[in-house]
């Protein structure tokens, strides 16, 4: 199979993947307001839908992808409403791009796209609706720069070239392997591991036993000893012989049952030991063939730039290294978008034109890199060029003008701060929007990629022009080793990776320099942080033992850090899950796991949590010693979809001195209170996701919690919703229209 049938296969299948999310989130959606998270979502689908097409030289389809997407652009900004006409011209231009592509596999006749782009232009254009496609005689061509191209353009067919084989040694020959079945064997592997762990318990539990025959064979032995004194002191029977021989055979019995109990446990001990270096064996070598160069995936970028390039009127001298580095399939293709949205970048924002490098004194040839490397069990990623890089004024003013920073504040940001700004949805400093680039959702899904991966991407400074990104992201996603750690009585996970080694500080050893803790580890002054500090949890502290704390020393592209934490509770072995949504920009969380107890742990980013700390304003001194109660105002979360009300409720409770947190609805809030629990609940009813009474309902089928009172304000005010919101358990059930803030603080006062 040849590279372009390659990556054709590769396109197949994020075609099909892209559509789906379109087609259900948007094209199939009833009328009316798209909440914000899911118009984003839709837009990157049909983004990278077109970065994709381009990448495999689909013009036909890059063009319908991107008058996709200028129509959910202008939904976006609300320059256009999400209407029906909207979703027709959706629908309309989602099957295209499927016809196009069945009969691209068959062979067959190419469906004439150009119909579907005039007719897209037109309704973008304001000059008449979105139209079935049968209804409309529209031929004209998409508007430039993007043309079908000459191989694929419509009534055309499909010449493939026969696929080249090369000899292969003995052994050595390849065969295909479904994904989903390596998949399987990963799992079963989990379950071997799970089973040989089960058995180290049974041998546990055969110790016990063991313990107890010889207890009770001493207590047995004990008694016979005793026996003739109590029969001579009270002048008791001689004890009759059927006695004597029951007694000898409860004697010989349990000699066997120990002896044998001892066989068993030790050949048991063996075989799990024996099992679990099996299983272990089994999930090494299953990673083994996942893994697959660089180059399988990365190749035709190389192409792509050129082509790029060649469009743009630049020249390009685009160089490769570490294409023969392996990682996982999974890792890999799930880098596919962002390192092409990251040179599309490069070549839109960063390379000059040729005149323009020329005055400037540099080589009228634009040099562009993409480098792969490991380091640790670590996949880096680099992209670099030698054009402009980054306007970090033009950045700090783009910031601004949004709203995202103030004045002062960015005045006193550094470069590595206003860097972060720009893989914010939506930012983008480009003066005007291209087919390539300009919509500010590019750098997101780099960010958003790399933290789903339990990595990091970030900008680097470098000597001399230009700008470089790195992506640091793990070898493999399949299964990660995990440090179990506990804060503030509540347990999260780690990769395992992350952690350089595990350690106790003593606290004497903290220095406080200039407010901040460090301490000396290695020749090397190292910032000392509490857990609960990154997480936002509270003060800065940590619990003593005997004078020391416990830490997890992380090693970071932006440094070393000594973490502070309650407790070291295991290093376990799992699959990191995704959430289900997407979260948040900037989140430290990056999926969560299940733990045989049933209990759900989240996982954080270690890299994306010490990446947000505000040099500036420095870090709070780390308080060392045993923990005080102290009184503290109660924690109030107040879930409701509409940010009025969550503001108008938020306000009203800080104000009479509560500390307040929100969520955007039922699952945030679930997400949130099983992370860190609050005092009471207040919530809407209708939400998306999870509703209220879906809400309430978890809660108190969580035996964590149960406790947390909850008040319901909502506008349902039928005595049927009121009466099932209580049986449900709610402590309280306000209907919004005779809501006021005295009912609500008196209930409040009345609850905590």
């Amino acid at each position: 199979m040849d590279l372009h049938e390659r990556l054709l296969n590769a396109f197949r299948i994020e075609c099909r993947e892209h559509l789906e999310h379109i087609r259900s989130h948007f094209v199939m959606r009833d009328e009316g307001e798209l909440a914000r998270p899911e118009m984003d979502e839709v837009f990157r689908h049909a983004h990278s839908l077109k970065g994709a097409a381009r990448a495999t030289d689909l013009r036909p389809i890059e063009a319908l992808a991107h008058q996709l997407e200028t129509m959910l652009a202008q939904i976006r900004s609300g320059s256009r409403a999400f209407s029906s006409d909207m979703r027709v011209l959706a629908g309309r231009l989602v099957d295209t791009v499927e016809d196009w592509m069945a009969a691209f596999d068959a062979g067959k006749e190419l469906p004439d796209a150009e119909a579907a782009l005039a007719l897209a232009e037109k309704a973008l254009a304001g000059d008449e609706p979105a139209q079935p496609l049968a209804q409309t005689e529209a031929k004209s061509a998409p508007s430039e720069p993007i043309k079908a191209s000459e191989p694929y353009a419509a009534g055309k067919t499909i010449q493939r070239p026969p696929p080249k084989s090369t000899p292969a040694k003995a052994g050595d020959e390849p065969i295909k392997v479904r994904a989903k079945s390596l998949d399987r064997l990963l799992l079963s592997a989990g379950a071997l591991a799970s089973g040989a762990a089960n058995q180290s318990t049974v041998a546990k539990r055969l110790r016990q036993f063991e313990d107890v025959l010889g207890e009770l064979d001493r207590a047995w032995r004990n008694l016979q000893a005793v026996t003739p004194d109590l029969r001579h002191r009270h002048e008791r029977q001689v004890r009759n012989r059927a006695i004597e021989r029951q007694a000898e055979r409860i004697d010989k019995h349990l000699r066997w049952l120990g002896t044998e109990i001892s066989q068993v446990r030790h050949q048991q001990h063996k075989s799990a030991w024996t099992v679990e270096q099996m299983a272990g064996e089994l999930r090494r070598d299953i990673r083994q063939v996942r893994l697959i160069p660089a180059e399988s995936v990365f190749a035709g970028f190389r192409k792509m730039v050129r082509d790029l390039a060649r469009d743009l009127g630049m020249e390009i001298d685009f160089r490769t290294h570490g294409f023969d580095v392996e990682a996982d399939r999974q890792v890999l293709e799930a880098l596919r978008d962002p390192v092409m949205h990251l040179l599309r970048n490069a070549l839109a924002h960063g390379i000059e034109p040729p005149e323009e490098r020329t005055k400037v004194g540099k080589p009228a040839t634009g040099r562009m890199t993409l480098s792969f490397s490991v380091e640790g069990l670590f996949l880096l990623v680099t992209i670099e060029d030698d054009g402009r890089g980054l306007n970090l004024q033009r950045i700090k003013d783009q910031a601004v003008a949004r709203g995202l920073i103030g004045e002062e504040e960015a005045q006193e940001a550094s470069d590595g701060e206003l860097s972060r700004l720009i893989f914010m949805p939506g930012f983008s400093t480009a003066k005007e929007v291209g087919d390539i680039a300009g919509r500010g959702m590019g750098m997101s899904v780099v960010h958003e990629v790399a933290a789903r991966l339990s990595g990091h991407a970030q900008w680097q400074p470098k000597e001399g022009p230009g700008t470089r990104f790195l992506l640091t992201v793990p070898l493999s996603i399949s299964s990660q080793r995990l440090l179990l750690l506990e804060c503030q009585n509540q347990t999260y996970a780690l990769a395992a990776e992350a952690v350089d080694r595990l350690c106790r500080i003593a606290a004497s050893d903290v220095k406080q320099v200039e407010g901040r803790s460090l301490v000396l580890l290695d020749d090397r002054q190292v910032p000392v942080r509490g857990l609960d500090d990154l997480l936002g949890l509270g003060q800065s502290g940590v619990q003593l033992s005997d004078g020391n704390f416990l830490a997890a020393i992380i090693d970071s592209p932006q440094g070393t850090i000594a973490l502070a934490v309650d407790a070291l509770i295991e290093v376990c072995e799992a699959v990191v899950k995704d959430v289900g949504f997407s979260l948040p920009h900037g989140s430290v969380v990056t999926g969560a796991i299940l733990r045989p107890d049933g209990s759900v742990v989240v996982v954080l980013n270690a890299y994306e949590m010490i990446a947000q700390l505000d040099d500036s304003d420095g870090a709070p001194a780390l308080i060392t010693g045993e923990r005080l109660v102290e009184e503290s105002a109660p924690v109030i979360l107040v879930a409701d979809d509409s940010i009025t009300t969550r503001t108008l409720e938020k306000s009203i409770l800080e104000a009479h001195g509560y500390k307040v947190r929100v969520a955007v609805d039922g699952l945030d809030a679930l997400i949130q209170l099983r992370a860190s629990p609050v005092d009471l609940v207040v919530s809407d009813v209708e939400m998306p996701r999870i509703d209220g009474f879906a809400l309430l309902k978890e809660l108190k089928s969580d035996k964590k919690l149960a406790h947390i009172p909850v008040i319901m304000v909502t506008s349902l005010k039928r005595n049927e919703d009121i009466e099932r919101g209580l049986e449900l358990g709610a402590a309280a059930y306000l209907v919004k229209q005779k809501f006021d803030q005295t009912e609500l603080l008196e209930t409040i006062r009345q609850i905590l």
